[in-house]
């Protein structure tokens, strides 16, 4: 169809309006080509070769001079021994972005993963026990198995991946893209089918107007599989059913949500990470009462928090920007013991602090991964930069093995001890309004 042109000098009105209905068809026709490229089924794709924008898997040589190999924490696998870090992006320094896969046990590198959009860094979302991991780059979402250095599947969406998450049989997939729209922005979180023979199909569409969702995340409540979406800029989360993208649930926090998020092992309650006029901490949510209880008085923003069951004591963990970490205990989410994360170099600051829950030996283990950097005196750029694992066993307040991992994997001595809050006043639990 051909643009409708501006009427001359004299036209009359009527052909006028004649051109405006033809302009109006054509922007029907785009919103509809529109809707149907973002709703249409896709399948996986292949990983794709050099040169073609996706990402391959290669050996990366070592930084060269004047570049900072600078990696940062993603994920561990539940039984830790598959470890996932990723590299800083800065702007300025033309890095290629990069996912690395070490297997803990055998203290080396499985993988690297090279990433093609130089201009967005890549994300690792989950990794399993088997080796596989969740992971995209730019607008491309794919499954990789480290062990193998094969890419199971690959989709690749319209906009830039900001979340995404897949379900514990693999049947599933939630994705959240970002569209800046000239009036909104928008967030559009897609639920998908995995089916046979690598196909994809669309299952659901959960269009939301908010500057972006920082986490989505599935899980059961009741025996049904749900997905909890969560907002970045905002203070509102939703219980969705993946399968039609229907709300079942609004929640409305009081604070900001930052960027960390636990659910129960029931799924009837989730932990966020948040900081407000209240205190700097961790916000719970009983998805069924409704109640609210604030955990704060961390001295820095709080990066992440986790929730783990040990034998029949249910632990509420909480970490900042400066390297605390608490632990709340009971019903009443006492605040009972703390840590700080140190380094003996002054030269290294940290970058964020993230925890992780793992099963081993019969066991259950609280991991405390902390980035590590040094920036350059001028523009406080990255110059050097590494992750420190620590091992914990929660029941006997013990650190039982600590690493460093950079350009290579360094066993440490398993140092650090826990102190009563006590020690250190401020900590404290509030209950917060109840949502209306």
């Amino acid at each position: 169809m051909k643009a409708p042109q501006s009427p001359p000098r004299g036209h009359s009105v009527c052909a006028g309006m004649q051109n405006s209905i033809h302009f109006g068809q054509a922007y029907s026709l785009l919103a509809l080509a529109l809707t149907l490229l973002f709703s249409a089924p896709a399948r996986a794709q292949a990983l794709s070769l050099p040169g073609e924008g996706g990402p391959e898997a290669v050996v990366r040589p070592p930084a060269s001079e004047g570049k900072a190999d600078c990696e940062s924490f993603q994920a561990l696998s539940e039984n830790g021994r598959y470890l996932a870090l990723t590299s800083h992006y800065y702007y300025g320094v033309k890095d290629c972005p990069h996912v690395v896969v070490w297997d803990t046990e055998k203290k080396k590198r499985l993988v690297v993963i090279e990433g093609k959009d130089h201009s967005i860094g890549m994300k690792v979302y989950k990794v399993f026990d088997d080796g596989k991991a969740l992971a995209s780059d730019g607008r491309r979402v794919f499954l990789f198995d480290a062990k193998t250095k094969e890419t199971l599947w690959s989709l690749k969406l319209s906009r830039r991946v900001l979340a995404a998450d897949i379900s514990e049989d693999g049947k599933y997939l939630a994705t959240s893209s970002f569209w800046e729209h000239p009036i909104k922005w928008f967030n559009l979180v897609k639920f998908w089918e995995i089916g046979k023979a690598k196909k994809i199909s669309l299952l659901s569409n959960m269009d939301i107007s908010t500057y972006g969702v920082l986490k989505v995340e599935f899980f059961r409540l009741g025996g049904k599989l749900r997905a909890l979406v969560c907002e970045c800029a905002g203070a509102r989360c939703w219980v969705v059913d993946p399968r039609t993208g229907s709300v079942k649930k609004k929640i409305r926090i009081e604070w900001n949500p930052m960027y960390g998020l636990a659910l129960m092992p029931s799924g009837d309650g989730a932990l966020f990470s948040q900081y407000g006029e209240d205190g700097k901490g961790v916000c719970f949510v009983d998805f069924g009462k409704g109640t609210k209880r604030a955990l704060v008085g961390h001295p820095g923003i709080t990066t992440d928090c986790c929730i783990l069951r040990v034998k029949e004591n249910i632990y509420f963990v909480s970490a900042d920007e400066k390297g605390f970490v608490c632990i709340w205990e009971g019903k009443d989410f006492l605040p009972k013991w703390w840590l700080q994360e140190k380094r003996e170099e002054e030269k290294w600051e940290i970058w964020s602090v993230y925890l992780s829950v793992v099963n081993g030996n019969g066991l259950k283990y609280l991991v405390v991964a902390t980035d590590w950097v040094v920036k350059d005196p001028r523009n406080s750029a990255p110059i050097d930069s590494s992750v420190e694992l620590s091992w914990w066993d929660l029941e006997k307040k013990k650190c039982v093995r600590r690493a460093r991992v950079g350009s290579v994997w360094k066993e440490m001595a398993p140092t650090g001890k826990w102190k009563p809050v006590g020690s250190k006043p401020g900590f404290h639990s509030i209950p917060v309004k109840a949502e209306k």
